[in-house]
């Protein structure tokens, strides 16, 4: 794999991300952060285990740069 391709996985992944946090959006604010705890805590951990198989492919894979790359920005 290139790293076109590890963009286009981190793209994937952030973007599943902000729809699943727009979605939350419309929700009342207990159930928006209870929620908005859980699919965090599924895309980190989604993340962490394709970049753990990507670095598998590639050992210059830089998992840290991939994790930053997939992350919703807060601003």
């Amino acid at each position: 794999m290139t790293r076109k391709h590890y963009t286009l996985i981190a793209k994937a992944i952030k973007q599943a991300m902000f729809e699943s946090f727009s979605e939350l959006a419309e929700s009342d604010e207990e159930t928006k952060n209870v929620a908005k705890n859980y699919v965090l805590d599924a895309l980190t951990n989604v993340i962490f285990q394709v970049a753990l198989t990507l670095e598998e492919d590639n050992p210059n894979f830089d998992r840290k740069k991939f994790a930053d790359a997939c992350m919703v920005s807060s601003s």
